[in-house]
C-alpha cells in the first residue's frame, strides 16, 4: 500500500549560487525552504529495495524496467523529498562480474549536466507503508553488451548534494542486489517468441502512443486473436491486484512467486479460465471519451458484443497510467447499457 502525502512542488537550481541570487529576488527561496522540512538523518526500519517490475529476457537495448520501493517499518512517519524528474533522487550501480562499471547513459548525462530547475515534493510515509516507483535502468546506464551484471540502486532522501549547493551532506539509502543477465540474442529464446508480431515478424516494441491509440491497438488485437498485441501495453500486474483477496497474497510474496503469479494470470487470461471482462471479445467498438493529465488518464470505449441473437452493448471505462514515457491500462470499469 502506497502512504502518500503531496505537500508541494518546489524548484531548486542545479547551479546553486545562481539559483539563491535569483530567487532571493523573488522573494521565493527562503520560503520555499522554510515550508520543506524531510528527514535529514535515516532512522531505523527504513529501507529501499528493487526488483524487476515484468521481468523478461533482456538484450542489449531493451527497456529494463525496475521497481523501486521505500519501505517504512519504523514506529514515526517518514518524509523525504522526490524529484519529479527521478534522476535528482536516483541512481543505479551497474557493474560485470568483473567489477567493471557499466557507463553512463547519454540521457542521464544530459540530464544532470543541464541547468534546470529540478522540482520536487515532500512525501510521507506512515509506519508500516511503503512509497513504488518504477524506472528504466537503460536511461541511467547503457547497458549495451551481453553478459551477467550486479545492479543496485541508490536513493538520495533529501536530492542529490549537487542540486542544493556544497555545504549539504549527501544522505543515501543502497538497496539489494540483484543479478541482470543480458542475452547476447533474441533467437530461439522463447520469452521473447512470444513478442515476435505476427502480423510482420518483427520483435514487437511499445511506443509512446496516446491513451485513446493504446486502448484501440489492445481492442483490435483482441479482435484479430493476436495475444502478444493484446498484452503489450497491458499492465498485468495492476490488473491482477485489482482483486482485494489477489493483492493480500501477492504483497505476502516472494518476488519469483510474484512473476509466477503475474505469468499464470497471463495465461489465465489467454485460456478464458479466469472471470475477466478485459478479455472478451468485441464485435465493434468507438472510443467516446479521453481525458488524461501528464501520468493518468481514462478512456470510455461503447464496445457490442454478439450474442447471437441480440448484441449486448457496454460501456468500458479504461484508467490508464504513464510509465516511461508509455501508458499502460492499469484498470477497468464496466457498465451495461442493455441490448440491441
Amino acid at each position: 500500500m502506497n502512504g502518500t502525502k503531496s505537500i508541494e512542488w518546489c524548484p531548486v537550481s542545479r547551479k546553486a549560487n545562481i539559483a539563491l541570487i535569483l530567487c532571493l529576488l523573488c522573494g521565493g527561496l527562503v520560503n520555499v525552504h522554510a515550508q520543506s522540512n524531510p528527514n535529514t538523518t535515516l532512522p531505523t526500519g527504513v529501507s529501499v529495495a528493487i526488483r524487476y517490475y515484468d521481468q523478461a529476457i533482456y538484450f542489449p537495448g531493451s527497456d529494463i524496467e525496475i521497481k523501486v520501493t521505500i519501505s517504512n517499518d519504523s514506529g514515526n512517519t517518514y518524509q523525504f523529498e522526490l524529484a519529479d524528474n527521478r534522476m535528482y533522487s536516483l541512481d543505479f550501480d551497474v557493474r560485470s562480474m568483473t567489477n567493471v562499471e557499466v557507463p553512463r547513459a547519454t540521457k542521464f548525462t544530459t540530464q544532470m549536466n543541464s541547468n534546470q530547475p529540478a522540482f520536487f515534493r515532500n512525501v510521507s510515509i506512515n509506519p508500516g507503508e511503503a512509497y513504488s516507483f518504477t524506472e528504466n535502468l537503460q536511461d541511467y546506464r547503457n547497458i549495451a553488451d551481453p553478459g551477467m551484471y550486479v545492479v543496485t540502486a541508490s536513493f538520495y532522501p533529501n536530492l542529490r548534494s549537487d542540486l542544493s549547493g556544497s555545504s549539504k551532506t549527501d544522505t543515501s539509502m543502497k538497496s539489494n542486489r540483484l543479478t541482470l543477465s543480458v542475452s547476447p540474442s533474441v533467437q530461439g529464446i522463447a520469452a521473447v517468441q512470444q513478442r515476435i508480431d505476427q502480423q510482420t515478424g518483427a520483435v514487437l516494441a511499445r511506443e509512446a502512443l496516446p491513451p485513446d491509440q493504446v486502448v484501440s491497438f489492445t481492442l483490435q488485437a483482441r479482435q484479430h486473436g493476436n495475444w502478444d498485441r493484446f498484452f503489450l501495453y497491458l499492465d498485468l500486474e495492476a490488473l491482477l491486484r485489482r482483486d482485494p483477496a489477489q493483492d493480500r497474497r501477492f504483497v505476502r510474496m516472494s518476488q519469483a512467486d510474484q512473476q509466477a503469479m503475474i505469468a499464470k494470470f497471463r495465461n489465465d487470461l489467454k485460456q478464458s479460465t479466469t472471470a475477466s471482462d478485459i478479455s472478451v471479445i468485441p464485435t465493434s467498438f468507438r472510443i467516446v471519451q479521453t481525458s488524461y493529465t501528464p501520468d493518468r488518464g481514462t478512456v470510455q470505449v461503447l464496445e457490442d458484443f454478439d450474442n447471437g441473437s441480440y448484441t449486448e452493448v457496454k460501456r468500458y471505462t479504461y484508467t490508464v497510467q504513464r510509465k516511461n514515457d508509455i501508458w499502460y491500462i492499469t484498470d477497468y470499469e464496466v457498465q451495461n447499457l442493455g441490448t440491441k
